[in-house]
């Protein structure tokens, strides 16, 4: 199968508000989050339907509930359809929870919540796919339906190092929510 040029660039764009969207999810950047989607987009999971325009309602929970994220793209499969796209992304997704007992038992569940020891910290990771609709509208990607298609999730214990002990003392620059991210020095 020969794809033309204007697909693979087509494609490309697509990627890259893929890469926005997690970059705005991790960062928590509610602006950057709301630009990759189309005024009459929203992400849905189910029942649940959430707009852009309501992304801080979603991501007031999101920044209580965890302390840090990084979201990793792993595969990317395209319908190409003149301007519509559908495209389902898988990704995996790392969160550094809340200590705060309320906070976790919101993200795992009464179940789960029983079996932890509340006093240690612990990591969610969630393997996801992205199932969006995206179309090209005055030259330009957007999304217009981004789905939420869980298929795992693991919680363990956090064993990471002291802020600043090890090699970490070496790396003085500290991943930081929102615009004061030194990302935004190149990349705003």
């Amino acid at each position: 199968m020969a794809i033309s040029v204007a697909e693979l660039s087509d494609r490309e764009e697509i990627r890259q508000v893929m890469y926005k969207f997690f970059r705005a999810t991790d960062r928590r950047d509610k602006e950057l989050a709301r630009s990759v989607f189309w005024e009459d987009g929203h992400c849905e999971s189910g029942e649940s339907r959430w707009m852009p325009s309501n992304l801080g309602d979603f991501g007031t929970r999101f920044e209580r509930d965890f302390e840090a994220t990084i979201h990793y793209m792993v595969n990317m499969m395209f319908k190409m359809q003149g301007d519509v796209a559908l495209v389902e992304t898988y990704a995996i997704a790392y969160h550094l929870l809340s200590t705060r007992p309320e906070d976790v038992l919101d993200v795992v569940g009464p179940t789960r919540f029983a079996e932890l020891d509340m006093s240690k910290q612990h990591e969610w990771w969630c393997g996801l796919r992205y199932n969006s609709r995206f179309e090209k509208r005055g030259g330009t990607w957007g999304i217009k339906i981004h789905r939420y298609i869980p298929e795992w999730t693991k919680v363990v214990p956090y064993e990471g190092n002291a802020a600043a002990e090890g090699y970490l003392k070496l790396m003085p620059l500290r991943a930081l929510r929102g615009r004061k991210d030194a990302s935004y020095e190149w990349f705003d």
